[in-house]
């Protein structure tokens, strides 16, 4: 059997029709409008989720990514449709194509009601030596579409499946399916030892209080699978249409096949102590969101090309010590980029082949391990130095009790996972940020390269120097590839966590 055989991924597109819902998740009046003059019933629901798996078929073939988006704004039926043999309809139709189980998809309006139920069964009996399934449990089916797609890349060459979640704010409907979902693996141990990872995507004005919530579930999972958390930002102005291509940056990262079958841990961005910041930086246009970031006091060795999108960073970063690689364009836009600054196919196999050689340094035989990033960390001397006192951040001030606000919900955060921690011997977190430094510096260099048209916009320095980053996607992608030993030893986690609570807690006082 081969591993695509293997990857057996049930996709549970779930639904999002009424105007209130669509309100609170910021979609603008346009679509909403659009999609409730769309047909009803049950046959052209049918036909367009028909349209739609075809749609996605084509795209996990092609790894197009930034079709998605086109795709799912113009699509004018609405896709909810009524419990009247839903599965039994998707599921004869899909007997009849020619689809391998990776690319099965399947809507219904309910994960919880039986055509779920019954279109699970019917897929079991059909898939007896499957083992992995993908469950997205959340609100609305055209974001979770996106998310499953990105989910779908990360192990591209495995066995079995991921489960991720996306979380909204709409907490009964959002933690009766997470309930259902933990109590389902928790009924299937054989489905829990096959998972190689639980991901969450959670807002990221969700309250800490929520978050710690929705974590506490997943706690009998940690020591069997791998825990990731992704952060979306909130987009202005209120369009589904930046909502999306926030997602599809995020999927497109991931996606990059120069990570294909390496482990890998864990991304996370900082829960809300950058909301500020972000909302100061982000750029709205047609292509989605942008967002420019720069990183400095690091030094970066371009190890393969001007245009190579991937880049090792060597040393002590943010003093973790840990040798990272940072993905910025996603692979299939990786050719088109690199034929509009006209490189022949000669000059891309050899970055092809320096990249795959980069990556083969140590990254082959990575341990698999539990990773949680949620906080700010600076390094001992820029503390010793009051680092935190000098924080500016750009454009305008940050209301002070805003400020507080946020550190205050880290201190919960915080000291919530040190009591996981303290619970679960065996379980670990690895902790680093990816903005504590130099908040007021924003700079564009002048001998930046500009890539236009709708991709994610990068900037590489040419020279060893810091990077500036402008892409659809909020925040950076930080990949490990191999953590020293003496960096995942619970201790000294624990302490870090530890020492940083008291920090913010000292400096709050000082407030």
């Amino acid at each position: 059997m081969t591993s695509s055989e293997k990857l057996n991924t049930l996709f549970v597109l779930t639904e999002m029709t009424n105007a209130k819902l669509a309100k609170e998740l910021h979609v603008d009046a346009s679509l909403v409008s659009r999609w409730r003059k769309g047909t009803r019933n049950v046959t052209s629901n049918i036909d367009t989720l028909i349209s739609l798996s075809q749609y996605f078929s084509k795209l996990i073939v092609h790894r197009q990514q930034f079709d998605i988006l086109n795709h799912l704004m113009s699509i004018d039926a609405d896709i909810t449709a009524s419990k009247n043999n839903l599965s039994d309809a998707i599921m004869a139709w899909f007997s009849e194509q020619v689809l391998t189980a990776d690319e099965f998809i399947i809507h219904t309006p309910n994960p919880l009601d039986d055509d779920f139920l019954n279109a699970k069964k019917h897929y079991d009996e059909n898939n007896p030596s499957s083992m992995g399934y993908q469950f997205l449990l959340g609100m609305d089916g055209r974001l979770n579409a996106v998310a499953a797609l990105m989910n779908h890349w990360l192990d591209s060459d495995g066995v079995a499946s991921d489960l991720i979640f996306y979380v909204d704010e709409h907490r009964d409907v959002t933690r009766s399916n997470i309930h259902y979902a933990a109590n389902f693996l928790s009924r299937h141990p054989e489905l829990t030892r096959q998972l190689n990872q639980i991901s969450l995507i959670i807002p990221s004005d969700m309250e800490p209080a929520d978050v710690i919530a929705v974590i506490n579930l997943f706690v009998p999972f940690f020591d069997c699978c791998l825990f990731q958390m992704y952060e979306i930002k909130r987009a202005k102005p209120n369009t589904c249409q930046h909502y999306l291509a926030a997602l599809v940056g995020v999927g497109s990262i991931v996606s990059s096949t120069y990570f294909h079958g390496e482990p890998l841990s864990v991304f996370i961005p900082d829960l809300g102590f950058t909301r500020h910041l972000y909302q100061n930086l982000v750029q709205f246009g047609n292509g989605g969101i942008s967002l420019i970031e720069q990183i400095d006091r690091v030094s970066f060795d371009v190890a393969v090309s001007r245009r190579l999108d991937v880049i090792q960073l060597p040393g002590d970063l943010y003093y973790m010590g840990n040798p990272i690689l940072l993905s910025i364009l996603p692979v299939g836009v990786l050719e088109d980029i690199i034929g509009r600054f006209s490189v022949d196919h000669q000059e891309l196999a050899e970055i092809k082949s320096k990249s795959e050689a980069l990556l083969d340094r140590g990254v082959t035989s990575v341990e698999k391990y539990n990773v949680l990033v949620c906080a700010p960390l600076y390094s001992p001397e820029e503390i010793k130095e009051g680092i935190l006192d000098k924080i500016s951040f750009p454009s305008k001030a940050v209301d002070e009790t805003e400020r507080i606000i946020d550190e205050k919900n880290y201190i919960l955060i915080l000291e919530h996972l040190i009591k996981l921690m303290e619970q679960k011997p065996n379980f670990n977190f690895q902790v680093i940020d990816m903005l504590s430094h130099n908040y007021g510096v924003w700079v564009k260099p002048s001998n930046a390269v500009h890539v236009s048209g709708n991709y994610p916009k990068s900037v590489i320095y040419t020279s060893n120097q810091p990077i500036l980053i402008k892409s659809h996607y909020h925040g950076i992608i930080f990949r490990y590839m191999k953590i020293p030993k003496e960096k995942r030893k619970r201790e000294y986690n624990m302490q870090l966590i530890k020492d940083h609570i008291e920090l913010f807690k000292r400096h709050l006082g000082n407030g």
